[in-house]
């Protein structure tokens, strides 16, 4: 969310941005979630996360995901940053899933899956 708590995002690089804090990313409605980098890897929204205070929140153990919906070229070396808030600290012995569910590979394309189960 760096429109609201640092907009100087280091850009150099960045094949994805995908920021619900910020209006031309997403602007609190609907399925289309905006990629803020030249690339314009989309993602859809599906099953409709809740919305609110410039925050998505996927429902856990739902379908509510998000999903890019172009196939970003195969990288060699990547990685994706997530910034989460639990509502409240998971029970002891229970497992919360990673935030990138999914990581679709198919040569030359790379796409992926954001929620929880």
């Amino acid at each position: 969310m760096g429109t609201a708590y640092n907009p100087f995002i280091v850009r150099n690089g960045l094949v994805v941005h995908l920021d619900n804090g910020n209006s031309k990313s997403y602007i609190g409605s609907g399925s289309n979630w905006v990629d803020l980098t030249k690339n314009k890897y989309n993602a859809t929204l599906y099953n409709s996360p809740t919305y609110s205070n410039r925050s998505l929140t996927f429902a856990k153990a739902s379908t509510q995901y998000a999903e890019t919906t172009s196939n970003i070229p195969n990288l060699s070396v990547w990685s994706c940053e997530a910034w989460i808030y639990f509502n409240s600290v998971p029970v002891s012995g229970t497992d919360v899933s990673a935030i990138v569910t999914t990581i679709k590979t198919a040569t030359p394309t790379v796409n992926f899956t954001l929620g929880v189960t």
